[in-house]
């Protein structure tokens, strides 16, 4: 015993150097920041940019060894960052130059530092013909009913959308087996977000993040004033345990990607249920079917049933993936009546625009055509998986229709190179995985096409 009394006060000994070794830092780079913030107004320029803060946890999570967790290191520099912001202002002054540029002055701190999202398109017009693997779209398009439902209501643009959407809500309630008072529709998944988020969120409040996963549920938190707190994945799997060990009392919004994104890994039926079942009723939870119409595990869960059971549990799902609507910004949300009230009250009138509600309604009644998605998806995902792998290439199995890819060499040069190439997929830097890249599951032409260029790069 005295022994390990001895050695727990040398390692708080060591502790404690690190300590102050860490203030020297801080009160060194508060100096610096103070210097910054005089050539900024100097040069009249803002304070404040997302994008560099974005750059600086994106540089801080390629460099690291691991040892300190990506979720940690990202909440500690963000309040680093907010507190050498706070005293650039103080350095700064008060003045009219800075307080006013580009009419920020009255913006909340917590809108100034957000991140900004990045999405997997590249800037500029392509050259040529450019295989587009980057985005998790489907590259076969809606089907013909789709397209016949979308020009049709083509001849109504004069007029303001329904604004309760009844067509595609009553059809939603037909193939699920809902009750159209609980369906919600959004302009994407990405207004859904901001509606729940806004319903449930704010200033010391937390909501549960999965990481590394879809960076928007990060800046739909943070833009309510709540804490952004990240439970990690372990190898790219969910752990479940790891979520309940962050709930507390401020935790009011817990998030789960089911498939994830990037990673396409998922929560088996059992874990989920028995998730829902420790989780205290007051905090709800959203369960982001993104993917849905695409998995194939047999013990992958079905939202709309565990619903049924926890009166707690959201379940969005959109129309961008397996249907082909990417590009018409489409999604729903399925709750309590009394949750969807609430979210109807919150959203703008006419969120979702006409040919988008007819292409809905369509859609969701066009079983035909997502079996053969699913099908061609299958098919394509096991070619370009076995594929990648006969390269040397780790691939994580995914129940999407994509896949994550850890190459034996740093991706980003990898991307560039397939970039000039004409074939796009995305780098996975800015989810926290350094290293890697997503890729979509396309067609066989597209992925030969990647899987050649992939040949010739790594040889």
């Amino acid at each position: 015993m005295p022994g390990t009394v001895r050695s727990l006060k040398a390692l708080r000994s060591r502790i404690d150097e690190v300590d102050l070794r860490i203030l020297r830092l801080l009160e060194e780079r508060a100096r610096w920041a103070a210097a910054v913030a005089k050539v900024k107004k100097h040069k009249g320029r803002p304070l404040y940019s997302g994008s560099r803060e974005e750059e600086i946890f994106r540089r801080l999570l390629s460099a690291g060894d691991g040892s300190f967790p990506a979720e940690g290191l990202q909440n500690v520099f963000h309040e680093i960052i907010t507190a050498c912001l706070n005293l650039q202002k103080r350095s700064v002054g008060t003045g009219r130059t800075m307080e006013n540029n580009g009419g920020l002055s009255g913006v909340a701190d917590a809108i100034r530092g957000l991140p900004e999202y990045q999405p997997g398109q590249r800037r500029g017009k392509p050259r040529g013909d450019l295989v587009r693997l980057s985005g998790n779209e489907n590259n076969y398009g809606a089907s013909p009913a789709v397209h016949r439902a979308a020009a049709g209501a083509l001849r109504s643009l004069h007029l303001y959308p329904d604004k309760w959407a009844t067509d595609p809500r009553r059809a939603i309630a037909r193939v699920l087996r809902v009750q159209a008072e609980e369906v919600v529709l959004g302009n994407g998944s990405d207004e859904l977000m901001d509606l729940i988020f806004r319903m449930y969120l704010r200033a010391g409040k937390e909501a549960l993040l999965p990481h590394p996963s879809f960076t928007y549920y990060e800046i739909a938190a943070r833009a309510c004033g709540a804490r952004a707190v990240f439970f990690p994945l372990v190898d790219y799997q969910y752990d479940i345990s790891r979520v309940r060990a962050k709930v507390c009392e401020r935790t009011a919004l817990v998030v789960l990607a089911n498939p994830n994104n990037p990673t396409g890994t998922y929560i088996p039926r059992r874990e989920l249920s028995d998730l829902l079942k420790s989780l205290p009723t007051h905090v709800i939870v959203l369960l982001d079917e993104a993917y849905w119409g695409y998995p194939e595990a047999g013990d992958f869960p079905d939202g709309m049933q565990l619903r049924r059971r926890h009166p707690n549990l959201i379940v969005m799902r959109t129309f961008s993936k397996s249907h082909g609507m990417a590009g018409l910004r489409c999604a729903f949300a399925v709750c309590e009546k009394a949750m969807a009230g609430v979210l109807n009250k919150l959203r703008q009138p006419f969120n979702v625009n006409r040919v988008a509600q007819a292409a809905a309604a369509a859609a969701i009644r066009d079983r035909r055509w997502q079996a053969t998605m699913w099908k061609r998806n299958q098919s394509e995902k096991l070619f370009l998986e076995s594929e990648l792998r006969r390269l040397g290439l780790r691939v994580v199995p995914s129940q999407a229709n994509f896949l994550l890819v850890i190459p034996p060499r740093r991706a980003s040069r990898l991307v560039e190179r397939l970039a000039q190439q004409n074939i796009w997929v995305r780098d996975t830097a800015s989810f926290g995985i350094s290293g890697g890249f997503r890729v979509t599951v396309g067609k066989r032409a597209e992925s030969k096409r990647l899987v050649n260029a992939l040949a010739s790069i790594l040889e």
